[in-house]
This record gives C-alpha cells, sequence and structure tokens, in this order.
C-alpha cells in the first residue's frame, strides 16, 4: 500500500527556477506528512541545482567533452569540441568519433582502446585527429565507462586537451636540440682536426729548432739563446692553448669521460707538480713552499682532471707573482674535509673582477697592453673541473697584496 504524506505535486505547475507548488491533498493532515512532502521537495530542489552546476562546468569546460552510448555512438559534445574541430553537435550526434579520423593512428591502437573501455578500465593516450577543415590537431585523450546500479556499461566520456601547441614546441626544441648536438660534433671534430693542424707542424718546428740548437752548442750568443727560448715559449704556448680549447670543448659538450679512482694527492698530484714548479719558481727568484699536515690526503676523484686544477692554480701562482712566495698548504677543515690553499704574493684580483674569475675567456686585463699571457680558458677548466670531481674553489684575493685559492675535497675517504 502507497505511503501518503498528505501532499502531492500540482500538475506541471513550476514555480521560479524549477520548483513546484505542493498542494495538500488532505488539509487535515499536516504533522509528519508535511515534514517528509517539505523534504522530497528540498531533496528535488538540490538535485536539480547539481544538475545544473554540472551541465555548467562540462558546457564552460576548456577541455573537448564527448559523451557516447555504450556502443560508441555520440550523443553529446561540448561547445569547446565545436570551437576546436568546427563540428556542431548536430553534425556529430549519431556519429562515432571515427569522424575525427586522420588515417595516422594505427587499428591496432583503436581496438586496444575500445578493448580497454569495454573492460570497465579508462584509457589515456594521444591521437593526431582532424577538424572540419581538414587541419591536422594533437589531443590529448581520456576515456572512462560510466556504468549504472548494476554495474553495467551505459555510456563513455571522453575528456580531451588541445596539445597541437605543446606539440610543436616540442617538435621546435627536438629540431634545436638536433641542430645544437649537430653543432658540436662539428666544433668537437673542427677542434679536433685543429688540433692535429697545429700539433704537427709545431712539433716539426720544435725538434729541429732543438736538432739546430744542439748543433750550434758553444756557438750561441746570448743574443741567439734568448731567440731560442723565445721560439720554444711560443710553441709550448701555442699547444698549451690548443689542449685548453679541446679540454673546454669536452667539458661543455659532456663527452667527458672520468675515470673516478681513490687519489693520493701528494704522491700522484702535488709532488709531480711542485718539483716542476720548483725551478720554475727559483728561476724567477721566488720561493715556492709546501706543508702538509695530514699523514696521507686520500680522495676520491678523476686523476687526469684533479692534475690539471692544481697544474693551473700552482701555475698562475708562479707566473702573477713577480716577487716573494707561492704556499701550498694540505690540511683538514673543521668539518673534516680535505683542503689544499695556493697562497702568493703576486699582482692579485680586484674585487670588481672576482665575480668573473671563473668565466671563459675572460681576463681582468685585455688588449695589447697586458703584461701576463694566456687565453681566460684555465681558470674556467679549474672550476669545471673542480665540479665534476664533487669538489669546490674558495678564492680571496686583494690587489697588489696576493691571493688565496682554496680547493675544498666534499668526497671524504
Amino acid at each position: 500500500m502507497k505511503k501518503n504524506y498528505g501532499y502531492e505535486l500540482a500538475e506541471a505547475e513550476s514555480v521560479g527556477s524549477g520548483s513546484y507548488i505542493y498542494s495538500p491533498k488532505d488539509k487535515t493532515q499536516t504533522g509528519e506528512g508535511q515534514k517528509e512532502a517539505e523534504k522530497f521537495r528540498l531533496l528535488i530542489d538540490q538535485s536539480r541545482e547539481e544538475l545544473k552546476k554540472f551541465l555548467r562546468a562540462v558546457n564552460q569546460s576548456s577541455s573537448l567533452i564527448m559523451i557516447t552510448d555504450n556502443k560508441g555512438i555520440i550523443e553529446y559534445v561540448n561547445p569547446k569540441f565545436t570551437a576546436v574541430t568546427g563540428y556542431e553537435p548536430d553534425e556529430v550526434k549519431g556519429k562515432t568519433p571515427s569522424i575525427l579520423k586522420s588515417g595516422e593512428t594505427p587499428p591496432e591502437e583503436y581496438n586496444n582502446l575500445w578493448k580497454t573501455i569495454s573492460s570497465g578500465r579508462e584509457w589515456h593516450g594521444e591521437f593526431h585527429n582532424k577538424k572540419k577543415n581538414g587541419e591536422f590537431f594533437w589531443d590529448l585523450s581520456s576515456i572512462s565507462p560510466v556504468t549504472n546500479d548494476l554495474g553495467e556499461i551505459t555510456h563513455f566520456i571522453g575528456v580531451k586537451e588541445d596539445i597541437t601547441q605543446r606539440k610543436a614546441a616540442e617538435e621546435e626544441l627536438r629540431r634545436a636540440k638536433e641542430l645544437a648536438e649537430k653543432s658540436e660534433r662539428l666544433k668537437t671534430e673542427f677542434l679536433a682536426q685543429i688540433s692535429h693542424e697545429i700539433r704537427t707542424p709545431v712539433n716539426t718546428i720544435m725538434s729541429f729548432i732543438s736538432l739546430i740548437k744542439d748543433e750550434l752548442e758553444g756557438k750561441l750568443s746570448d743574443e741567439l739563446k734568448s731567440g731560442f727560448k723565445v721560439i720554444d715559449n711560443g710553441a709550448r704556448r701555442l699547444i698549451r692553448t690548443v689542449d685548453l680549447l679541446l679540454d673546454m670543448s669536452q667539458v661543455q659538450s659532456g663527452n667527458l669521460k672520468l675515470n673516478t679512482v681513490e687519489i693520493d694527492l701528494e704522491k700522484e698530484v702535488l709532488e709531480n707538480l711542485i718539483f716542476y714548479f720548483h725551478s720554475v719558481a727559483k728561476l724567477k727568484g721566488l720561493q715556492l713552499n709546501y706543508t702538509n699536515s695530514l699523514p696521507r690526503a686520500l680522495v676520491k676523484g678523476d686523476l687526469y682532471t684533479i692534475n690539471q686544477i692544481f697544474g693551473n692554480l700552482i701555475e698562475n701562482a708562479v707566473k702573477f707573482t713577480l716577487e716573494g712566495t707561492v704556499n701550498i698548504r694540505v690540511y683538514k677543515d673543521k668539518t673534516g674535509r680535505i683542503c689544499v690553499d695556493i697562497e702568493d704574493t703576486g699582482i692579485g684580483i680586484s674585487e670588481d673582477y672576482l665575480p668573473q674569475l671563473f668565466t671563459p675567456f675572460s681576463q681582468e686585463k685585455t688588449g695589447y697592453t697586458r703584461q701576463f699571457d694566456g687565453n681566460g680558458l684555465g681558470l674556467a677548466l679549474v672550476k669545471q673541473y673542480a665540479e665534476v670531481n664533487k669538489a669546490e674553489i674558495k678564492v680571496s684575493s686583494s690587489k697588489n697584496k696576493g691571493s688565496l685559492f682554496t680547493v675544498v675535497f666534499n668526497q671524504l675517504t
């Protein structure tokens, strides 16, 4: 027996925004029946309001939305779908989404899509589709099944994002990357070729100069001795410049190959460098001092690049010091990290130039009036080599008083 709450809907008489007038069937029945009827009316109003919100959200969505029945026949498309594809709702209703096919997606992809959503799962993927006017566009699709209370699939809903601009940007980026890689390969090949073309004749010149010098041993005037020295220094400078260019090219192109091993800084790096630069410093009237407060200074890193770090720093200290001392110290800081100081009493670096110190091809003084030779690559490589070895470079300097470079190794052994 149907329960009567004393109120019924008035015959199709709507009031305002979708609400209805309720008229009492039995005016003596108020109380519980009236309360239940009022609850029912509020429930209907709330449902209608929720439905309106949903429809507004779908219609105003920035995504393309398509709803089909369980056979894939289109029942609804939102305004964004029309704006992007050019198809009006009446043009696609009753048809399948294949109306957007461009012919570029293989049949296997569509079969996989249908198999996925028919089994009750969501499908995600990209399509290169075609608009009504024949233009192609990319969309990122998410297609989900809609089920009833019995769990049966009644509809499918597809939400699509127009990613044409993103795809174009990705393609442009890909082409730019390929071009950059090609340019990098050409640069590396060019530098390798130039290195060979320069090294071969320079080495030949140096060999013959050495032979001539030996033949004239004891017969050379001071002027000729000075000339031979100038030739030798110029040739070595040229070869060093080529080496630095090749090293910088390897670092910047990401082609630098490291062999990380445990290294004894004193025995495998500093001893040889100090032995060589001690004689160079002595010729300039400088004193080169070395102290090591550690029994063994073991670090992890690449031997070649660590040699280059200290070779460059010690060479600069000796080169830019006209009188006084160059001090090299090995110790541990308060945190247990191994540190190496290279301190000199040289010409120093101005405070304004310090921020540019490690910039490639940068020099504090440029042009024909500069006192010291160089190409501005040494310290740039020092910085790069320190980073690949998980070390850091600290520097402090005062103009005309000297500089202090500290290499701090962050890998503890």
